[in-house]
């Protein structure tokens, strides 16, 4: 969904950049800066320069964005130094810029005093498929040939988000009718809502070298 929101709004900043699984990324070695840097690239695609040090990139995050109207949307984030790391303070940004977050724990969103907070509902049929079309499609919307073997793909996945993602992201590369339909005759043979499932078949469909 926060995916959805991002290539809706994102043509009305300057600069936007969506960075996901923070909360995994930051547990890994140097996570933060891989962060930061990943941030960095995405507003500034032709900046070179890559910094080792949290606070080093904090700077130099700051600096960049302070007169520019831009977008962050950050994702599974679940505790303020994550918050802190990204999107410092208020005073960072310039007038008309926003940051969406994403997270599981409310208290990261009172403590970094957001303006707003949404509790996100079950998606509806729409939504899922919408999701699933930015997965499969890279657009709000499937191909119309395709448009009724997605529908039954969204349904059979129960409408999870994991699930629309990773199923979604596995259908990029199949452009013809017979890859879906073959897809979608596994998904039968599950549990419809079982993640595991879901997962299990997207990996299955992987090569060896993908899978490692």
């Amino acid at each position: 969904l926060a995916m959805a929101v991002f290539y809706r709004i994102a043509s009305q900043f300057e600069h936007s950049s969506f960075i996901s699984n923070i909360r995994e990324t930051s547990e890994k070695d140097n996570g933060s800066v891989s962060l930061q840097n990943k941030l960095i690239h995405d507003l500034f695609p032709h900046s070179v320069s890559l910094v080792n040090e949290v606070e080093e990139v904090i700077v130099s995050i700051r600096e960049r964005i302070h007169d520019k109207k831009v977008l962050f949307v950050l994702d599974d984030v679940d505790n303020v130094c994550q918050l802190n790391a990204l999107a410092g303070r208020r005073d960072w940004f310039y007038q008309g810029s926003r940051i969406i977050i994403t997270t599981r724990n409310k208290d990261v969103l009172r403590e970094h005093l957001v303006n707003d907070i949404y509790e996100v509902k079950e998606l509806d049929s729409t939504e899922s498929l919408q999701l699933f079309s930015y997965h499969a499609f890279g657009r709000e919307k499937p191909a119309e040939h395709f448009m009724h073997l997605s529908e039954k793909i969204v349904t059979l996945t129960g409408q999870l988000p994991l699930a629309l993602e990773v199923i979604g992201a596995s259908m990029f590369y199949k452009k013809g009718k017979k890859e879906w339909e073959d897809a979608l005759e596994k998904l039968r043979q599950i549990q419809p809502g079982n993640l595991q499932g879901v997962l299990k078949i997207t990996y299955d469909g992987l090569d060896e070298e993908e899978q490692c």
